[in-house]
């Protein structure tokens, strides 16, 4: 049983898997074709990767911008620890 909880706990933990579910059950609401449900499926899966990816790429890049911003206007406030530390070309 506790084999059971941990595989679908790991299954439907990852975002991804939960979003192409969300797209399944709606077109099989939609009644669409076997092809179609493959399809959309897979291209959500794939968009969903993708989006993640540029998000992931976006963030770290206003972090920099942050930490620079931080060091060059001596700012203090609403800034994460980790942002705190000087830059690394001091």
């Amino acid at each position: 049983m506790e084999f059971l909880m941990t595989f679908v706990r790991d299954f439907l933990g990852n975002a991804t898997v939960l979003v192409a579910l969300i797209a399944l059950v709606g077109l099989l609401i939609q009644r669409k074709s076997f092809p179609d449900i493959v399809t959309g499926v897979i291209k959500t899966m794939v968009g969903f990767i993708i989006f993640g990816i540029g998000a992931g790429a976006g963030g770290a890049a206003l972090g920099n911008f942050q930490t620079l911003f931080v060091q060059a206007f001596n700012l203090q406030g609403v800034t994460p620890p980790w942002l705190k530390t000087s830059p690394p070309w001091r």
